[in-house]
């Protein structure tokens, strides 16, 4: 799978001697893709307005589920091609900032593990 790899510092599509780069490997594809599946909100592309995750609705509340938020993260990872299951899942959530720090493992068809750490 290819895909046009955009940089992770910058968030900016990789132009080299005037080519675009994309993903060189599986691994490097879904790392991308999980990050743009974590990122997007349900209802900010206008073409897809299912697409992304509830956070409005349901996760930027009060007293959040973190439960049923657990769910919906997990069922958005397990939805990228190529991701096989989910290993040592954790949710750091601070009240006080209503930030979380997801931490997992995902588990390639092939049999490769990607490390993922995400705030959201």
């Amino acid at each position: 799978m290819k895909d046009i790899y955009i940089d992770p510092s910058t968030n900016d599509i990789v132009i080299n001697n005037y080519d675009i780069r994309l993903t060189q490997s599986i691994q490097e594809y879904i790392a991308q893709k999980t990050d743009i599946v974590l990122s997007t909100f349900r209802g900010e592309w206008w073409l897809n307005e299912d697409l992304g995750i509830p956070y409005f609705q349901e996760i930027f509340i009060k007293n959040p589920n973190i439960p049923q938020i657990d769910s919906i993260y997990k069922a958005e990872i397990m939805g990228i091609t190529g991701v096989q299951t989910i290993v040592n899942y954790k949710n750091e959530y601070n009240p006080q900032t209503r930030e979380s720090l997801i931490t997992f493992t995902e588990i390639l068809d092939t049999g490769e593990k990607i490390e993922v750490q995400k705030y959201v």
